[in-house]
């Protein structure tokens, strides 16, 4: 018994060494692991600050100069006093709402260029308010409506995301940015902001970040989570637009969600 058990424990071993050794060698295993609450302090940042609800925003009433990639342009990036990318003040009560990542934010591109003021100069009939932010996860917009853009009692919300924005919930602390964001888990039935006590044990975060086969195990549960409503990715983020889509009900407020296309786009069968 104790024979075949060992034999057993090395075949096991064998077989996970040679498929962490396929996974390092054939797989682009590129995207970064999850962190977890109190794991890192918010980096200081010349244009962005903490904010409670949302993880970050730019600084008030601040202006700087971007450049997006080596090849790409320098941008004027204004913020109001609010902290968020507009030419206007957030004053008026029934504006359209914009939510979202870089993508609707505008990064790499002139203010007059941003799809929100691009519909607001056509449509002319109200005000849009562009909440979005930089590095946004899809519970990162659900906290921006919830404390940011339900205040101004909006005619309209437009919640535009990409799928990568799915991942982004799954993580307390954006290395990118540098500072640490909402972020939920699914307990029993109900969604509930993540704590210190939620970490996983010591080696289960070591084998998550820095094992190539438990990385591509989650990129292919990400994939599975397109066509099959299973797993953590898919769960947390379906229950977070649910909730969004309830809070608006209940606010009286129509929402849109779109899913902005993006290279490389996988068919999206549990989102439909």
């Amino acid at each position: 018994i104790c024979l075949n058990t060992a034999l057993l424990l090395l075949s096991i071993i064998v077989s996970l060494g040679i498929a962490e050794f396929l996974a390092r060698q054939f797989f682009d295993i590129s995207a970064l692991p999850p962190f977890y609450v109190g794991e890192f302090e918010n980096r200081e940042s010349e244009n962005f600050v903490v904010d409670e609800h949302t993880g970050w925003r730019m600084r008030s009433s601040h202006m700087f100069m971007w450049r997006i990639g080596e090849d790409g342009e320098d941008h004027t990036y204004k913020s109001n006093v609010d902290g968020f990318r507009s030419n206007k003040e957030f004053s008026q009560q029934g504006p359209l709402v914009l939510l979202g990542d870089s993508f609707t934010f505008g990064t790499g591109v002139a203010y007059e260029n941003t799809f929100g003021a691009l519909l607001e100069n056509r449509l002319g009939t109200a005000p849009f308010y562009n909440f979005a932010m930089p590095g946004f996860g899809i519970d990162q917009m659900w906290m921006a409506l919830k404390y940011q853009a339900s205040r101004f009692e909006p005619t309209l919300v437009v919640v535009a995301f990409v799928d990568e924005d799915f991942t982004r919930s799954l993580t307390a602390y954006r290395k990118y940015e540098g500072f640490n964001k909402p972020s939920f888990v699914f307990d029993h039935g109900t969604l509930r902001l993540q704590t210190r006590e939620d970490q996983p044990p010591a080696l289960a975060k070591y084998i998550r970040r820095n094992l190539s086969l438990a990385n591509a195990i989650s990129l292919n549960m990400e994939q599975l989570g397109h066509h099959l409503p299973l797993g953590s990715w898919w769960t947390i983020n379906a229950n977070i637009l649910q909730q969004m889509a309830q809070d608006a009900r209940e606010e009286g407020v129509p929402i849109l969600f779109v899913r902005l296309p993006s290279m490389g786009q996988r068919e999206f069968a549990t989102l439909s």
